[in-house]
């Protein structure tokens, strides 16, 4: 799930480069229904899910380049408590789950509660951090992201267009997609048949009468 800062600090050029590099860092995984699927929750003074976890890349993308810009105050620990109920309500049960809060400033609302809800979320996923432009408190950072010893969850000083090139970086613990495994098929010898084709994608192995 992303989690993505809408507050009023972000003028509308730093929010558009931010939505080019939400669709970058999109772009940088194979989505599927049984692989990667992508939820966003936009957050100011609340938070609204714009979308739900979704495995249609194209739907995703032009979901992201469609979002408002509203220009209130700062609730991230609302926008990580709606990503944290969708991620439990809707991801797979054998799912691998992730919330990235892509942040410019500082919490100025509810945020007493940040510390609390950033707990509860980590317990029930890898919580990345994500400062963009050098408006995000570091030490806010820190709260919110998962601490793992072998794993950067912080990234700060992020441009706004460039979340794409963090992703390497971010240690994901996903399966390859089925066209990525390898696939062994196993025939028993018929005399009547000759095998002609097989389908990673499809599972489908086609033979023809000889």
């Amino acid at each position: 799930m992303l989690v993505v800062d809408d507050s009023g600090s972000l003028s509308i050029t730093e929010f558009n480069e931010l939505k080019q590099g939400l669709q970058s860092f999109v772009q940088s995984f194979t989505l599927g229904p049984d692989y990667v699927r992508i939820g966003l929750v936009q957050f100011d003074s609340s938070a609204r899910l714009r979308f739900g976890l979704s495995a249609v890349s194209a739907s995703v993308l032009n979901a992201i380049n469609s979002l408002p810009h509203s220009g209130l105050q700062t609730c991230t620990s609302c926008g990580i408590a709606l990503a944290d109920q969708h991620l439990q309500s809707a991801a797979r049960p054998d799912a691998a789950r992730y919330i990235v809060v892509v942040s410019e400033g500082g919490a100025n609302v509810e945020a007493d509660t940040l510390a609390s809800v950033a707990l509860a979320a980590q317990s029930n996923a890898t919580v990345f951090a994500v400062g963009v432009g050098v408006g995000a408190f570091a030490e806010e950072l820190e709260l919110i992201a998962s601490d793992i010893s072998d794993r950067g969850t912080v990234f700060d000083n992020v441009p706004f267009d460039g979340l794409g090139d963090i992703v390497d970086d971010m240690g994901w613990d996903l399966a390859p997609p089925l066209a990525d495994q390898n696939v062994v098929v196993t025939l028993k010898a018929n005399p009547a048949l000759v095998f002609t084709e097989a389908s990673a994608l499809s599972g489908v192995v086609t033979v023809t009468p000889q």
